[in-house]
């Protein structure tokens, strides 16, 4: 009678234990579901608010920093996970110059189009074939040294800028 109870124990025991780890898997994958899946929500959020960027700028005319700002500062607002948006224009060699001067006449005093040295200063970018200032960042606030600064001349960034391009797909970078 003793070995027979102490082998239904060990039985149930066993069963128990099982079952709880059955359970507590379950659990963690559910959960693990549920945060993938708000994740996911998020992330096609936020890419609605470049899906409406773009539409933005697909219209004819110019647009200018005000309109960039008023029309940013309302989807920075809906989509609290975006930290800041920027507008980076491809620029070819040959318009540097014309662009850097509109770029003062609408309002960014000594604009020229930068980069980092291996030492973190900013400089005058070098010569290159195209570039990929940032023109427009909202909000300015958040890094007021943007303004200029050649996304072509930082390796990570020009990868995934290039992986875009032939693509054609929205394409994301690390912070």
């Amino acid at each position: 009678v003793l070995l027979i109870g102490i082998g239904i124990s060990i039985a149930a025991f066993a069963l128990v234990k099982r079952w709880e780890g059955q359970k507590l898997w379950t659990e963690f994958y559910q959960a693990t579901e549920n945060r993938h899946a708000s994740l996911q929500r998020q992330i096609d959020s936020d890419l609605q608010a470049l899906v409406s960027l773009q539409a933005f700028y697909r219209h004819p005319q110019r647009i200018s920093r005000t309109e960039f700002s008023g029309f940013t500062k309302t989807l920075l607002l809906q989509y609290t996970s975006i930290q800041a948006i920027e507008w980076i224009p491809r620029i070819p060699y040959y318009q540097r110059g014309e662009f850097e001067r509109a770029a003062e006449e609408n309002g960014f005093p000594h604009f020229q189009i930068t980069e980092l040295t291996a030492q973190g200063e900013v400089i005058r970018a070098a010569t290159r074939e195209e570039y990929f200032p940032v023109y427009f960042v909202e909000p300015y606030w958040s890094d007021q040294t943007a303004p200029g600064f050649d996304l072509a001349s930082d390796p990570m960034i020009k990868k995934s800028r290039e992986q875009a391009r032939d693509t054609g797909e929205l394409v994301a970078t690390a912070p």
